[in-house]
């Protein structure tokens, strides 16, 4: 009786470790660029990130503005651009010493401390309102946010 139990044990045990090796399928993505503003102005260093919504299938896209104020954004773990579908947006633009953090300059000013620029209307996954609609061949989205 214990042999047989202790069988089962393994086995149960082998059957749930399998599926972690199993590759995630992620769905297929379109092309999706836009810019960010600030107060009217093209704002370099912004993380803009795509959280699916109802129906919407897939994991968080994420794309950082570049020096003119573009961005383009890639599944987390998969390939360039986004499902087609609803998405709550947050927007965040972490500064050290008074300078926006990019990825050729990962310190953003060395020393200091790190802020988020941005008010929590857009950089609070909580308290954004920001959402976007991704068409099914892709979608140009700007977003053009307020200081105040």
């Amino acid at each position: 009786m214990c042999r047989t139990l202790f069988s089962v044990a393994v086995l149960v045990g082998l059957w749930g470790c399998n599926g972690a090796d199993e590759a995630v399928t992620l769905p297929p993505t379109v092309p999706v660029s836009g810019t960010v503003k600030l107060d009217g102005e093209l704002i370099e260093g912004a993380v803009v990130t795509f959280i699916p919504t109802g129906e919407t299938k897939g994991i968080e896209c994420i794309g950082r503005t570049d020096e003119s104020g573009t961005y383009s954004p890639k599944q987390i773990r998969g390939a360039e651009g986004v499902p087609p579908g609803t998405y709550k947006v947050v927007i965040n633009r972490y500064m050290r010493n008074g300078k926006p953090i990019v990825d050729d300059d990962p310190a953003g000013g060395a020393g200091g401390i790190m802020i988020d620029s941005l008010p929590p209307k857009y950089s609070n996954s909580s308290q954004t309102k920001l959402t976007a609609k991704v068409a099914a061949d892709g979608s140009a989205i700007d977003f053009d946010l307020e200081s105040k």
